[in-house]
């Protein structure tokens, strides 16, 4: 037998030398490349600002130095070995790769590039002092346990943030308005707030703009010139640079005069901007230094702040509201957000990029790369594809791109940069609103189940400006093949011929194994809609993937999977599977239920869930059958088991259960027919019963359990998302809002159902209110009238668009006549939103049917801007006026993305993070933190983006060292959980406010007083629009600012806030014995005796039915401050 030779990779310690005489010593593999060590030297602090560049290994010998090129393995190059130095020189700069450096230094500059250095430094770090601390009690402890000693109480010191004090009084002066905020409570106030204390520190240097002397004309051009660059430095100079092929340098331009000459007095070339910046600006470059040494610390709220945003998170990232926008500035580091992203609308930086969406993905999931990369990869391919996705669908809008069909608008089709792009209304034929949904949650599921030779599409839905778009990547070939000489499972025409292919039967068999399917007996259909010419009556050149295809329609055979979800065959001789639009069976309680209510059919699946916890609960049944089964018969042998003592009566009763439970096994099904109750399948298949106990099961036992959680948490609800989420999590669709607002016997939960649907119907509306070109041409003017009715008190026969004495826009005069012909009204915008909840949620209004309170409506407008993404200007909206929102007041409109996307990295975390609270119930604290820590790294690694598990982790690492009393790393972890909190959910969400409440306590902890006050009036104004004012979260948010105004010295706000916690407070209450007891103190503070004694009283009163000890030793500490005082 031949010996197999293993080819084992060499590690080599090697020295980066950068132009400058930067050094940085790493370790790299024979296998790797330039390439690979470009990426992770761009990554290093000393690096990072190098974008175009290439390496060349010394030669010890003094002769010429060696040129790497970018994919020659390091183990085929002579000179690289063991302590060998890499020289990092400089290229030439072209176009395209300035354009990317000056973007590269914008986003670098201002913190919006991940770095690798915190990444590795974060993974490096050791435990902090705190856990050592906790670890080394908890083994002395076990020793003195085992040697059988006193187990000495756990002893953990104080942590404090150092000169937390001084830092504090920085927000001296932010701190003393909070009470004059907390008064007006309007969106004005709170942004302002929001934004003092939210406002990161800017880069050090005035501005930096693209010069009004660009382009360079072609003589400047001859000379390498490429672009021109204005510098406002803090020091107050302008100067003028030049970007040439050849680097960065001053020219003697000024404002008004351009002389592209180089400036005497700074006549040096700099290879990089950052690096000619530092030379012009004494003030930038001190602040560079200190950026880069805060780019090799394992700052938590530094890496997070960094990471870009996911698609997803683009319409919470600023929330609903926001300042309203000045005048573009054209300073680049004022549009450091969208700097790295294809947002970016900034010509002279714009640089075209050339997808081959499907060629690329493919090549990433047949790679023999390690599985960690490959997953990375595969998830930056995704989120790619839905920024591109999203450009694509706002240029279709914004600039009218010109659909493939432009006679047929109702099925307008659009391909931009190899996406596919099918618009969707509510009356297209193409694909339903609803549909787009199925085709991202079903591609997200085919993406995890990892099915041998079974390749999935990029998919995205992007609703903007009330036009929802279906994104797909483009199956290689379909573009100029004919969809039908593509097929080899499933149907493209509605059933008319049914496609099952041999070749693709054993990945459709490894498919329903994962989706428990059951096979179908399917015959062909006529199809329900004609089909288009040019698909039946075409001459097609090409052979057909596949001839096994049924096309009689009095034939019935077996199938696997929805005869609608199709496999075709890409020209690259792939199989993908597309349109599976629903994999699990069809609802057939809501169809029947839908027919019966509105007339039509519809063929809605039950989420995929339900199958898996039907599945699940028939497990543990069996499970339980036979663990009773084992003990049966070891105890008819004699046999003894442990914690079990059965008398002859129980074995009875035993064999009785576990005889009547395999009767039950044997009639609950374990797989179900993804075809019955659609046209494919006859009526009265067998099959029909096993999806029915499906259905029963969601309406007697899932949506009870919805309600029932919502009567055990009712706040955190009042983000009525969060509904919605819940439904999601027990596997029940949203359709079923309606059903779980019936089963509401609670008013006020009932309430928030029809919220959530209200919201959820006002996007169906004003997506087909906007559908209408007039309307769309100046979307703000109907967004305007639509919201106004929404909020009005009175169903009205007025449109709600300009009020009389405001100062407002004058409408356009077609708009005007557009509405007026619609009919707008208020009274007509509620009988669309009605007949909406009606079709949609088998609902109608019981609560909503009267009027409304301000927080009510409030809430309302806040959840239908979330779903439309618009954007409001945050100013004070009087909802007791009609005409509350103006024209003006509308200040964007952005887009809402849903994608596909590879789970398996998610669900290994969750996992882990499950993990990490088991072991922390335990109190394993160290491990859990550890844990935790690596999946915040797996995370970040795997996406480069923020991701919504990111909160979880920094929360759970956040409680784990506010446990043992360190509250300075508490600081920092709080700070980043709180960052985390405003991006994903929104900063006026209640998962904010809880993070503004958290940070507020571990600064006070800190003696940073006045932040907290700061923090805690912020998640105040929160609770009290979202929750309301008289919820138990405001309550118990002014006994907190109390103490903060307090230790602040705010004495009199002190007071107030604590009369405050007293009357919104039920006596005896533990708040309001605090509140009480303060009171006493903040009057005899200032001096007010006769109220000394009224307060007095008052805590005496709430003390009478306390236990004795407890009266006395607060009494007793209450009249020693007092004495101090004096």
């Amino acid at each position: 037998m031949a010996t197999e030779v293993v080819n084992e990779s060499v590690v080599y310690q090697i020295t980066v030398r950068g132009p400058n005489g930067e050094e940085e010593k790493m370790n790299v593999s024979s296998e790797d490349s330039g390439s690979i060590l470009k990426q992770r030297i761009m990554m290093s602090p000393k690096f990072t600002v190098y974008t175009a560049f290439h390496f060349e290994v010394e030669n010890p010998s003094g002769k010429e130095d060696l040129f790497l090129d970018a994919y020659t393995p390091f183990s085929q190059v002579p000179l690289v070995g063991n302590g060998a130095t890499f020289l990092l020189v400089p290229d030439l700069y072209d176009a395209t790769s300035i354009r990317y450096h000056i973007k590269h230094s914008v986003a670098l500059l201002t913190n919006k590039i991940p770095l690798i250095s915190q990444l590795v430094k974060l993974s490096n770090d050791e435990l902090p002092e705190s856990l050592k601390d906790f670890n080394e009690q908890m083994k002395a402890n076990a020793k003195n346990l085992e040697e059988k000693k006193e187990v000495v109480p756990l002893d953990m010191k104080t942590r404090l943030v150092e000169n937390g004090r001084q830092a504090d009084s920085a927000y001296k002066d932010l701190a003393a308005t909070c009470m004059e905020d907390l008064k007006k409570g309007d969106l004005s106030s709170f942004m302002q707030l929001y934004t003092a204390i939210n406002t990161e520190k800017p880069v050090s240097i005035k501005s930096l703009t693209i010069s009004s002397y660009n382009p360079a004309d072609a003589s400047r051009r001859a000379m390498g010139d490429l672009i021109y660059l204005r510098m406002h430095t803090s020091e107050n100079n302008v100067f003028h640079i030049t970007g040439n092929t050849n680097g960065f340098f001053a020219n003697q331009s000024t404002d008004s005069e351009f002389n592209p000459e180089a400036n005497a007095s700074y006549p040096n070339l700099y290879v990089t901007l950052p690096a000619i910046l530092c030379a012009l600006s004494s003030g930038f470059k001190q602040w560079f230094n200190r950026s880069r040494q805060i780019a090799r610390s394992s700052n938590m709220n530094s890496i997070l702040r960094s990471l870009p945003l996911l698609p997803s998170l683009l319409a919470t990232s600023k929330g609903w509201f926001d300042e309203a926008m000045e005048k573009e500035s054209g300073n680049l580091f004022d549009l450091a957000d969208q700097m790295m992203s294809d947002e970016l609308a900034i010509p002279q930086l714009a640089s075209v990029e050339s997808h081959h969406w499907m060629t690329d993905y493919n090549m990433i999931r047949d790679s023999k790369i390690s599985e960690d990369t490959k997953a990375s990869l595969i998830l930056s391919k995704e989120q790619s594809f839905a920024e591109a996705a999203t450009k694509a669908c706002r240029a279709i809008v914004d600039e009218g791109l010109p659909s493939l069909f432009p006679d047929s608008p109702a099925e307008a089709c659009y391909v931009v940069d190899d996406i596919i792009i099918t618009s969707v209304s509510e009356h297209s034929g193409v694909v339903s609103v609803g549909d787009c949904n199925e085709e991202v949650n079903s591609t997200r599921f085919l993406n995890g189940a990892e099915v041998k030779d079974l390749y999935t599409g990029l998919v995205a839905v992007v609703d903007y400006k009330g036009h929802r778009f279906l994104a797909q990547s483009a199956v290689p070939g379909i573009i100029h093949m004919a969809s039908a000489n593509m097929m080899m499972w499933g149907s493209v025409d509605e059933g008319k011929s049914i496609f099952a292919d041999d070749r693709v039967r054993p990945a459709m068999e490894a498919l329903a194994k994962k989706l428990y399917w059951q096979p179908s007996t399917v015959s062909p259909q006529l199809p329900v809609n004609e089909l288009p010419a040019d698909a039946t009556e075409q001459d097609i050149p090409e052979a057909p993937a596949s001839t096994q295809v049924h096309t009689d329609l009095k034939e019935s055979f077996e199938f696997i999977g929805p005869v609608e979800g199709r496999v075709v065959r890409g020209a690259d001789n792939k199989m993908y599977a597309v349109d599976f639009l629903h994999l699990a069976p069809i609802d057939v309680a809501w169809q029947e239920a839908h027919e019966k209510l509105c007339g039509e059919k519809v063929y809605l699946p039950l989420r995929r869930t339900a199958v898996l916890q039907w599945v699940l609960r028939k497990a543990i049944l069996e499970n339980q059958k036979d663990s009773l089964k084992e003990i049966l018969e070891k105890v008819e042998k004699g046999e003894k088991v442990e914690g079990v003592e059965m008398t002859k009566e129980d074995i009875e009763k035993a064999k009785k259960s576990v005889e009547e439970t395999e009767k039950e096994l044997a009639s609950t099904p374990g797989e179900f027919d993804p075809n019955v109750f659609t046209r494919f399948a006859k009526s009265g298949d067998a099959h029909e019963a096993n999806v029915r106990l499906l259905c029963d099961m969601v309406a007697t036992s899932l949506v009870p359990r919805v309600v029932e959680n919502m009567k055990k948490a009712k706040d955190s609800y009042f983000d009525t998302s969060n509904i919605v989420s819940d439904m999601h999590a027990v596997s029940v669709n949203a359709r079923y809002l309606g059903a779980v607002a019936e089963a509401c016997e609670e008013e006020e939960l009932k309430e928030l159902c029809e919220e959530e649907m209200i919201a959820r119907a006002a996007k169906h509306v004003l997506r087909d209110l906007l559908s209408n070109a007039v309307l769309m041409s100046a979307p703000a003017f109907a967004t305007t009238a639509f919201l106004n009715a929404l909020l009005c008190k009175e169903r009205k026969n007025e449109i709600l668009l300009s009020g009389k004495n405001k100062k407002s826009k004058k409408v356009p005069s077609l708009i005007a006549q557009t509405l007026l012909k619609q009919g707008l009204t208020v009274s007509k915008v509620w009988s669309l939103l009605e007949a909406a909840i009606k079709t949609h949620f088998h609902y109608t209004l019981a609560v909503w049917a009267k009027p409304a309170t301000d927080m009510q409506r409030y809430r309302l407008l806040r959840r239908v801007c979330q779903q439309c993404g618009i954007r409001l200007e945050a100013v004070d909206y009087d909802l007791s006026e009609d005409y509350a929102i103006r024209v003006e007041n509308v200040l964007e409109f952005v887009p809402v993305v849903k994608y596909a996307f590879t789970p398996k990295v998610d669900e290994m975390c969750s996992e882990l993070t499950r993990s990490a609270m088991s072991t922390l119930e335990q109190g394993d604290y160290a491990v859990a933190y550890e844990t935790v820590k690596n999946v915040l790294l797996q995370l970040i690694t795997a996406h480069g983006h923020l991701h919504p598990q990111l909160l979880t982790c920094v929360d759970l690492m956040t409680a784990i060292v506010t446990g043992l009393n360190d509250f300075d790393r508490a600081v920092e972890l709080s700070r980043a959980a709180l960052y985390c909190a405003d991006v994903i959910y929104g900063k006026d969400s209640l998962e904010a406010a809880k993070r503004h409440t958290q940070l507020a306590s571990i600064l006070y902890k800190n003696e940073m007083v006045f932040e907290a006050l700061a923090h805690n009036t912020l998640a105040h104004l929160i609770y009290c629009k979202v929750n309301g004012a008289d919820s138990d979260y405001v309550k118990a948010m002014y006994l907190n600012m109390g103490m903060c105004a307090m230790q602040c010295g705010y004495l009199k706000e002190a007071l107030e806030y604590m009369e405050l916690s007293k009357a919104n407070n039920e006596v005896k209450t533990e708040v309001y014995l605090n509140a009480a007891y303060y009171a006493v103190v903040l009057n005899a503070m200032l001096k007010n005796n006769a109220k000394v004694e009224e307060c007095k009283k008052q805590l005496e009163e709430a003390l009478s039915d306390k236990e004795e000890a407890f009266k006395k030793a607060m009494m007793e500490n209450l009249q020693k401050q007092l004495k101090d005082l004096h």
